[in-house]
């Protein structure tokens, strides 16, 4: 039974090779690659593909993109504000839960899950929300975040 699984399974791989030729080669390595394509009198370090032609095109209208670069940077930033106060106001949620209900959290996460953790639950349960809450007031203010 087991036997006849395997070469049915294997009998399917040259069928699916055949069927999608190019993804077998997906991850071969490239025999040939060219470098050193010469394009007014510099030499282009990118390989031959269709694509040259629009990289060279997107480097030259990247002063027309100059425009939006203000309008980019205050979305991104207040993207970021958004993913932190949100963030934040779930570790402030779940670290208040856990203060509003340590013999619980204690009980049934700590000790059950924990229980190699030296000491009483109720300490790791007021340190874990402790942790949350003041972690949440440092992102929010963006210390020891990426900038």
């Amino acid at each position: 039974m087991v036997l006849t699984k395997f070469l049915t399974a294997t009998s399917m791989v040259p069928l699916l090779l055949s069927l999608a030729p190019q993804a077998s080669y997906a991850f071969m390595p490239q025999q040939s690659v060219s470098f050193g394509n010469v394009q007014q009198g510099s030499i282009n370090l990118l390989p031959s593909s269709p694509f040259n032609s629009a990289l060279s095109q997107s480097s030259e209208s990247i002063e027309d993109d100059s425009m939006f670069d203000s309008f980019a940077e205050g979305a991104a930033d207040l993207v970021t504000l958004g993913l932190r106060v949100g963030t934040c106001s779930l570790m402030v949620h779940h670290g208040l839960d856990k203060i509003q209900n340590v013999d619980g959290f204690s009980a049934n996460v700590v000790a059950k899950f924990f229980g190699f953790l030296p000491g009483n639950p109720a300490f790791w349960t007021l340190s874990a929300a402790a942790t949350q809450i003041a972690g949440a007031g440092l992102l929010s203010v963006g210390l020891l975040a990426r900038p």
